[in-house]
Order: structure tokens, then sequence, then C-alpha cells
């Protein structure tokens, strides 16, 4: 072989070496492009979701195939609910995809519980995006979504989609706030935001800012069809907007403080998780995500969502691309494999108590005539 061969091999070596990093680069680099590619590799994992979506039941239908229970029980509070978690983020979560697409899939997958991660741009309006914990400046990934496509994705896919058998079922969004402390300027523009895309769907303004001496969890979940259930761990100043729209504050899980991960409840004591069951989760909504720096916990689903349910709290999120044993269980037949929720077993039930109305008199003692005021 001659120089000249040799040149001209070598050349070519180089030219496909530089085609293969070319082509990694774009895949990184932020664009509509290399976004594209990142959520179509991402959506190879999940693609059964919308063939799968028909088959699935609605609140309606649970209810109906666990017999008649008792009113007293029927309380919004004793049901878990599916869950996605990082709802508008598809994998890897180094350099995700941030994307409507993914809030598509966990809707058509059957969630009617999505959890947001919710930062502010430049000009505070509120995106989804993918941080490394509260630093603005640390990002796992280069793309972001403004949160009004994403809640324009939930109207079409969670309420006004006719194939989706839970098109009327109840929906829980969970606002986990992300990054600096928010602007009064912020929370309007999130109001505004929520307002545009699902108006219709907010509950009356007696719901706002539930807390345990509100009504909300306590009322039966059948009050809730075609209606949005705001949970937030952020509560504006007072006379923004923003709190006409906050249903329920997220609180602590338990008496030492929040769980995002329900592995973490194996570490507390048998009363702490006496407490959380016949106490807290009785008064409010309670949340279960790990954030997306948690890696382990938010690439696959290596915790076991039992620790969490056995605990009451009701909504307990996985990553729903994930194909791992503990979300094969959580999508099984007998737990979310066909239904989007699932009534606590009866020891973690809580009882609404009803005050009969007094029994009239019938006699008195001022006789049986008829009274005449003068």
């Amino acid at each position: 072989m001659n120089s000249t061969a040799i040149v001209v091999i070598g050349l070519i070596v180089i030219a496909v070496f530089a085609l293969l990093i070319a082509m990694r680069t774009m895949q990184s680099l932020p664009s509509p492009e290399a976004l594209a590619i990142l959520t179509a590799n991402a959506l190879t994992t999940i693609i059964p979701y919308p063939k799968n979506m028909t088959s699935r039941k609605s609140l309606y239908d649970y209810l109906q195939s666990i017999g008649t229970q008792p009113n007293s029980q029927m309380a919004l509070c004793n049901f878990y609910v599916m869950t996605a978690n990082l709802a508008g983020i598809l994998p890897p979560i180094k350099g995700a995809a941030v994307s409507s697409t993914a809030i598509q899939y966990a809707l058509q997958a059957g969630a009617r519980g999505l959890i947001f991660d919710i930062w502010a741009d430049d000009n505070d309006f509120p995106i989804l995006q993918v941080g490394v914990g509260d630093d603005s400046i640390h990002k796992l990934s280069p793309y972001t979504l403004d949160l009004l496509s994403a809640l324009q994705m939930v109207q079409k896919e969670a309420f006004a989609n006719s194939a989706n058998p839970a098109n009327n079922d109840p929906l829980f969004l969970v606002f986990r706030f992300r990054g600096p402390t928010p602007t009064n300027a912020f929370y309007t523009n999130l109001a505004n935001v929520l307002s545009q895309a699902l108006e219709k769907h907010r509950l009356p303004l007696v719901f706002t800012k539930a807390d345990s001496s509100n009504t909300l969890v306590h009322q039966p979940i059948t009050e809730y069809y075609g209606k949005m259930i705001v949970i937030s761990d952020h509560i504006a100043p007072v006379g923004n907007r923003w709190n006409e729209y906050m249903n329920n504050p997220i609180v602590p899980t338990t008496p030492i403080g929040p769980i995002s991960i329900p592995g973490e409840i194996r570490s507390l004591s048998k009363d702490n998780i006496t407490t959380v069951q016949t106490t807290t989760s009785q008064k409010h909504i309670l949340v279960c995500a790990p954030k997306p720096e948690d890696i382990l916990n938010s690439e696959t689903n290596s915790w076991d969502w039992k620790d969490a349910h056995a605990a009451g709290i009701q909504l307990v999120a996985m990553n729903l691309w994930s194909n791992d044993d503990n979300l094969k269980s959580y999508l099984d037949k007998a737990t979310f494999g066909t239904y989007s929720w699932l009534i606590k077993p009866l020891p973690l039930r809580y009882t609404v108590e009803y005050i009969p109305p007094p029994v009239p008199v019938s006699n008195p003692g001022y006789g049986t005539g008829t009274v005449v005021v003068k």
C-alpha cells in the first residue's frame, strides 16, 4: 500500500470520526432537531401507553367494581391516585428532553396526578426545566417548556380526549416550586396560565388554600368529576390571584418532616407512621416524589412505592418510562393496571362523621291547636 492510499484511508477514518462527533454534538446541543431526537429515543420505552389507553377504566367504573361502599368512607383522602413523577420530562435526567409529549403519554398511561417542577424564566413566566437543587444556574438539561404549553396539553389529553375513558375523572396537579423565592409577578403569571388553559376545570373558591378545617379532603370523591385539584408548596402574598387557584398546600408527610422517597419511610418509628396514617393523611392530600437531582431515584423507580401507600400517602409518583419491577407492580391489575384509583384499606380510611338533624318535638306542651301570632 503506497503512501497516497494510506493518507486517503486516514482521511476517511478522520471524516467518519468527525461525523460521529458531529452527530453526538447535534443531539446534545439545545435545538429543535436535537430535542426531537431525544424525544423519539425516550418514547421507545413508553410506546404501549397510547395503544393501551382505550382498555383502561374510569373512576366511575372503578367505584362500580368495588361494590357499594358507605358514603362516609368515600372521602377524597381515602383514595390512592396513579401519579406521574416529573411530568413533561423524558429520560435520561442528564440532558433530558422537556416536552409536552411526555405529559401526553403520562395521561394516556392513566396518570391522574402530575408532578410539575416549576421554575421562573428571566421574565418571571413559569417554565418546566431540570435543575440541580434550587440553584437556577446549574441545569441537568438545557431544554425548557413553557407551562402554558404543558397545561394546554393537560387540557387536551386529560379532559378533552374522548378516547380516554378517564377524561371526566378528577385530576391532581402538583406544582413543586424550584429556584429562588418567586416574585409576586411570577405568582400572577402562574395564575394567568392556569386560567388560560384550565379555567373551566377549577374548583369553587370555597376550596381555596384548603387545610384541615376545609372540606376539600373530606368531600366524596365523586364531587370532583371533571375538576382539577391544585397542590403546591408555595402560597402567594395576600391578594395575589394564585391563592384562588391553589387548593391544598403541600404539607410535611410525617411528624419529622417531608418525605420525597417512599423508602425513607422505613426509618420512621412505629408511632410516627401511625400519626401519618391516622392524622396527617386524613387531613391532607400527601405527595411523595423524588426530585430530578436525586439521579438514582429519578432515572428508575428504585424505591418501593408500597411503603408510602402503607403510610397513607395518596400521590406516590412513579417514573412511567422506567420499565423496572417496581413500576410493573405499580401497574399490576391489582393496583393501577386498569384503574387510576385505589381505595385505601379499611384501617387507613377516614370516616366522615355526620351529625344527624335534631328530631322535631311532636308535642312540646303547648297543645295541638293552631298558634295565632298577634
